[in-house]
């Protein structure tokens, strides 16, 4: 090594180094949206076959079920919108379909901090409920 040439590695490290920790925390970033995405998409699938499945026709309990399964991400009041069409009959209430959406704002950790930019990330999900003749079975007293 000349004696010029002692501090070279020391000082191309420092200037690498930046470039490095923001690839980095750029590709943590990247895994947050996926895994926020994920949750909120299996979150709304789960919401809409609850419904389905245990015969629900109240959107606040469908909700709660979508909130409990996106859990890690905090959903808010207004972030879960829930719609039940069903249709009147002499018999009572019988729905049709269970319809669950989420609009979630996300905030990202690096650019967010920075630039304070946010996502806005966004699923649905739809299920018909089963015919009256299979969920009879399955049917409160006030709904037949």
């Amino acid at each position: 090594m000349s004696r010029g040439e002692g501090g070279q590695s020391p000082l191309e490290f420092a200037l690498i180094l930046p470039t490095l920790i923001l690839i980095m925390l750029s590709i943590g970033e990247i895994g947050w949206y996926f895994i926020a995405k994920l949750a909120i998409s299996h979150a709304v699938a789960k919401g809409a076959r609850f419904a389905v499945e245990g015969f629900v026709i109240d959107p606040s309990e469908v909700e709660e079920e979508v909130r409990r399964a996106a859990d890690g991400i905090g959903l808010g009041e207004e972030d879960v919108t829930v719609m039940i069409a069903a249709h009147q009959t002499p018999g009572g209430i019988i729905p049709k379909y269970a319809i669950v959406e989420v609009t979630y704002t996300y905030k990202p950790i690096l650019t967010g901090l920075i630039f304070g930019r946010r996502v806005t990330i966004r699923a649905s999900a739809m299920r018909r409920y089963p015919p009256l003749k299979e969920a009879e079975p399955m049917l409160s007293p006030t709904l037949l």
